[in-house]
């Protein structure tokens, strides 16, 4: 079942979330009897990103794979996880549309605390967290993965998505218990970044990516070349004959805070990618491309 997007209550919390898209449509193609070689992924250093080790560090252990489990409504996810490069994989065993916005909290602040300024309209985001990433929604049944390099701290977890249909009111997600905590430890491991067989770089006002490509599995080396501290990537699979141009449309809306036409959002759902990413320069992303068109 393909589900639409849904968004959450708080404009500003979406806004440091969110920043204006470039957007690209893109094309999955059945994979030939003699299929195109995929480019060599290019790996670039963090450059000074917090966490401070390079994109490809020498590794002495093996990537370290983290499973969180979205239900209707709470989050699976171990208490400790190693930092350094982590491979995350965000599963909805739940029967509605889940997402996982991560965020290391800082000094001194609580979840009790972070909840609160999730439930303030005048809250800002800085004031409780310095680190931010977020995994895209994901249908019932499905998973998105994405391996980041994870700097020490507390963390949470937590969905502002709202859904009328599961309790009759618009009550957001982590209201309702989608919401954990987890720690990062400092760890003198040092797993290496998987490795990409395509490249996606996204600048100032452009992507550097393939337009057509096979179907199949691909590890996607997302590089930030934007000079802006926060940016993202994110790969959508259109669907019901939705376009860029809705997509785009629709994003606009949400931007400007406009109110969104719920009944005609253009249908299409995330297969990949994470939003609001200031962990550093680069990220990766492993997708399962079916043939069709991709924005």
């Amino acid at each position: 079942m393909i589900t639409r997007i849904r968004f959450g209550l708080n404009y500003r919390l979406w806004t440091a979330v969110f920043a204006v898209a470039a957007m690209l449509l893109l094309s999955a193609c059945a994979p030939t009897s003699a299929p195109q070689a995929a480019p060599e992924a290019t790996v670039a250093p963090s450059e000074g990103g917090p966490v401070g080790a390079s994109a490809a560090p020498e590794a002495s252990a093996a990537l370290p794979e983290i499973a969180i489990t979205a239900r209707d409504f709470a989050f699976d996810v171990p208490a400790e996880i190693p930092s350094g490069w982590v491979s995350l994989t965000l599963t909805n065993e739940g029967e509605v549309n889940h997402h996982g916005i991560v965020m290391r909290l800082l000094d001194g602040v609580t979840m009790d605390d972070a909840l609160a300024a999730m439930g303030d309209e005048e809250g800002d985001q800085v004031e409780i967290s310095d680190l931010s990433f977020f995994l895209p929604d994901t249908n019932p049944g499905s998973s998105n993965q994405a391996t980041v390099e994870m700097a020490p701290g507390h963390w949470i977890i937590f969905s502002v998505s709202m859904d009328a249909a599961t309790d009759g009111e618009m009550t957001p997600d982590f209201v309702r218990g989608s919401i954990a905590e987890f720690d990062v430890l400092e760890s003198d491991a040092m797993a290496a970044a998987p490795e990409a067989d395509l490249t996606l770089t996204s600048g100032a006002d452009d992507v550097d990516f393939p337009t057509e490509m096979t179907a199949g599995t691909h590890t996607i080396q997302v590089i930030k070349e934007s000079g802006q501290e926060n940016g993202y990537a994110f790969i959508l699979k259109m669907e019901d004959g939705a376009t860029m141009d809705d997509v785009m449309a629709m994003f606009d809306a949400l931007f400007s805070g406009q109110e969104m036409d719920m009944a005609n959002m253009p249908v299409f759902y995330a297969v990949g990618g994470l939003m609001a990413y200031n962990l550093g320069d680069s990220y990766y992303t492993t997708v399962d491309l079916t043939p069709g068109d991709y924005t």
